[in-house]
């Protein structure tokens, strides 16, 4: 009888996945259907969403993007998503998946972005995760320009952070063993416990070693059916809001301002 059961489980089991394979591959074919109907060059893009965003109250700083069901990563998307980031005035941003896919296309990122946004935003995008001349500098000030329009975009810059599992709470493990090893090195024999800030402090400076002075993400948008943060920095996502997108395959800036536009209508209680 016990063998029954298990047939019949797994029989579910593949049926669901036929189902979603079905369902995902769908979404494909229509994303692929929309981009071929309602293709615009990137000019036009980046025009469409500077201005749209003009509308809106509420716009991130720092934008997240976890692949949290996604084997395949499209540098084409992710360098389109980065271009409408810089477009909306997004001063951060944050590429995720848990296995480290996306650090290992980094450098084909960057030739994407090169190729497709030109010396005007290129320039003006910081990697975080490369050692360069491209390091932690002033975000606020390009070439003279503090905030300002230029031909129509805002005159900043845009740090771009690739984060995989090992950015998470392996990091946080990192702080709290240094910690302990400062209170031992004290010979601390203080009755009160650890504040909140003071383990704040220790976990943000592990992460500004690396990533510089990074804010919290205030909007995470997680691609994939599951909802599951796959281990996306814990300590920094008490604040953030989440939103689901099926796929970052065949992402367009129609999609790119419907997630600006369902931030802004957020409400944030913080907790009230």
């Amino acid at each position: 009888m016990d063998f029954v059961y298990r047939l019949l489980l797994c029989l579910v089991h593949f049926v669901y996945w036929c189902c979603e394979s079905m369902a995902f591959l769908c979404f494909l074919a229509r994303k692929k259907c929309d981009l071929f109907w309602t293709r615009t060059d990137l000019a036009e893009q980046i025009t469409q969403v500077a201005s749209c965003v003009k509308q809106l109250r509420n716009v991130p700083s720092h934008l997240a993007f976890l692949l949290v069901e996604e084997n395949v990563v499209s540098v084409h998307d992710l360098a389109n998503v980065v271009i409408w980031s810089f477009a909306a005035g997004i001063s951060f941003i944050t590429f995720y998946d848990h296995d480290g896919k996306i650090k290992m296309c980094e450098k084909k990122l960057m030739q994407e972005l090169s190729n497709k946004a030109g010396s005007k935003i290129f320039n003006n995008i910081l990697w975080d995760t490369i050692s360069s001349t491209n390091g932690h500098s002033d975000i606020s000030n390009v070439n003279g320009c503090t905030n300002g329009l230029s031909n129509g975009l805002s005159c900043h810059k845009l740090r771009v952070n690739l984060m995989s599992y090992e950015d998470g709470r392996p990091k946080i493990i990192r702080a709290a063993v240094e910690l302990g090893l400062r209170e031992k090195m004290g010979n601390s024999k203080r009755q009160e416990r650890l504040s909140v800030n003071e383990a704040d402090e220790v976990i943000r400076a592990v992460y500004q070693s690396q990533f510089g002075s990074m804010p919290d993400p205030e909007l995470a948008v997680w691609c994939g059916s599951t909802p599951c943060l796959a281990g996306f920095l814990p300590w920094h996502t008490s604040l953030t809001e989440f939103l689901q997108l099926q796929s970052h395959h065949g992402l367009n800036s129609s999609d790119f301002l419907n997630l600006m536009a369902r931030y802004n209508k957020c409400e944030q209680r913080f907790g009230k």
